[in-house]
């Protein structure tokens, strides 16, 4: 199958959270299953068409969208064997310095999404699939199977929508349609419309061929009200085109036996070079270099969503455990704020505000444990990354967390980590608790440590789930889609 994917990140070009990673590993994978996958995204103002050896495909491609006729430049890329090609506008993009929270955010996803579809028509490159990921690209769907549907470039073509986190559903005022040239007539309580708006999420789920989230569990969460966000009765409507999917690692990137971030390399059976990461990482965000001391990292996004309020709550008993934490993200102020406090107040709890990709990487290598205490979590893959680093997760039992966390038992020296399911902050304690007894008793630790190295979270499985998706989104593509 020829396959487009559509992302408003990819690592490494543009980043801000596991969409950028899932855009640069699943095209990976499915190349090496012999298909032709390929990624467009926005070419940032931060994207330097020099640093990356990019090349002007199209110098002015026609995209009918805004007050007249706008152009976009196409640009040409390669990450290792994808094809990546980049739409440029000087207005929409070319001085954006950041992926997300413009003023006029919308219309640049609403741009996005016609130049894509405007080059599938003026292009080369005919998919079979388009495969549209998050708000930022809901309207892919509505291009393909109604507004642009009788286009010869179209007819054949099946679109994939997947969510990714539907706390994020792009709701903006409906002359997005206008603006983007699609026709009003989709504008009704069962096409895109949500009270009064045009909900792009929403546009996304009721228009594509087949709908996937990224873990099985939270494809089944959002089907009821408390994780649905408002849009339960809608997935609900559409269950049987509703697939969960695994997101998966990039193992060749993320190796702790040849990753060259991080202090000194380690595998599964010689992982010396882990205690040399530990007192590395300790050294440098000034913790006492303790061997013995537990060591739990935070790498995340430090916004609602992760359980930062469990956290604050707990602060003051983490000084009488003695545990370090190690911490690097960014998000809501307020939650910013609250770990400026704790670094100030605590001197076993250091980090960066502000995410720094390589400290994230030496925090992975460095740690004994990572914390994910989410209160909804879709996949996850911080948790991922951390098993392949022999560090061992500590999460809330939701969403994809729950899928890929299995308690560890000590008696019988299974699982791959501590779990609790309540979402409060003595639930979290005696999770963290639970792992620090285990940790103190260094043969059960260690055989936890070999679990996590020895999970198999890369793309293998998954990619190839994928590949069903698509068949099925191809054979779902032959049936008119009645909105």
């Amino acid at each position: 199958m020829k396959i487009l994917l559509a992302a408003a990140e990819m690592a490494p070009f543009a980043k801000a959270g596991g969409l950028a990673d899932v855009a640069a590993s699943l095209p990976k994978a499915l190349r090496r299953l012999g298909h032709d996958a390929r990624v467009i995204l926005p070419r940032y103002g931060f994207i330097d068409p020099g640093r990356y050896d990019l090349q002007v495909r199209h110098e002015a491609l026609p995209v009918p969208a805004g007050i007249g006729d706008q152009a976009a430049r196409i640009y040409e890329g390669h990450l290792d064997d994808v094809p990546v090609y980049f739409v440029d506008n000087r207005y929409y993009f070319g001085n954006r310095s950041r992926i997300y929270g413009h003023s006029i955010e919308a219309f640049q996803f609403a741009f996005f999404c016609r130049a894509v579809a405007e080059f599938v028509i003026q292009g080369d490159f005919q998919p079979d699939v388009i495969h549209a990921n998050d708000w930022h690209t809901g309207l892919l769907p509505v291009l393909v199977n109604d507004t642009l549907k009788d286009h010869a470039a179209f007819r054949n073509m099946a679109a994939v929508f997947t969510i990714h986190n539907l706390a994020y559903q792009g709701a903006v005022p409906p002359e997005i349609l206008d603006f983007a040239r699609i026709d009003r007539r989709v504008f009704h309580h069962r096409g895109v419309e949500y009270y009064g708006q045009v909900n792009c999420m929403k546009a996304g789920i009721v228009y594509a061929d087949m709908i996937n989230t990224v873990s099985p569990r939270y494809a089944v969460e959002i089907q009821n009200p408390t994780f649905g966000e408002g849009l339960d009765g809608v997935l609900r409507s559409r269950s049987e085109r509703l697939w969960g999917i695994l997101n998966g690692v990039d193992y060749d990137r993320y190796d702790p036996a040849s990753d060259p971030s991080i202090r000194a390399n380690y595998n599964i059976v010689n992982r010396s070079g882990k205690a040399v990461c530990k007192a590395a990482l300790q050294q440098e965000l000034g913790l006492r270099v303790a061997p013995s001391t537990m060591l739990i990292g935070i790498v995340s996004r430090m916004v609602d969503q992760k359980g930062f309020d469990l956290v604050d709550e707990s602060a003051e008993v983490w000084s009488h455990m003695d545990i370090q934490f190690a911490v690097t993200g960014s998000g809501q102020k307020e939650h910013e704020l609250t770990f400026l406090r704790i670094f100030d107040e605590s001197p076993d709890v250091r980090g960066q505000i502000g995410f720094d990709t390589m400290l994230a990487q030496r925090i992975y290598a460095g740690a004994d444990a990572l914390l994910m205490p989410s209160r909804f979590e879709p996949c996850g893959l911080g948790q991922l990354i951390a098993m392949r680093y022999g560090t061992v997760p500590i999460v809330r039992a939701t969403g994809g967390l729950a899928d890929t966390v299995k308690e560890f038992h000590p008696r019988h020296g299974e699982g791959t980590g501590f779990t609790f399911e309540r979402y409060d902050s003595d639930a979290m304690l005696a999770a963290i608790r639970h792992a620090r007894f285990v940790f103190d008793h260094k043969p059960m630790w260690q055989r936890l440590v070999v679990n996590c190295m020895a999970a198999d979270y890369s793309w293998g499985r998954e990619a190839c789930m994928y590949v069903d998706l698509y068949e099925a989104a191809r054979l779902w593509a032959e049936v008119p889609l009645r909105v």
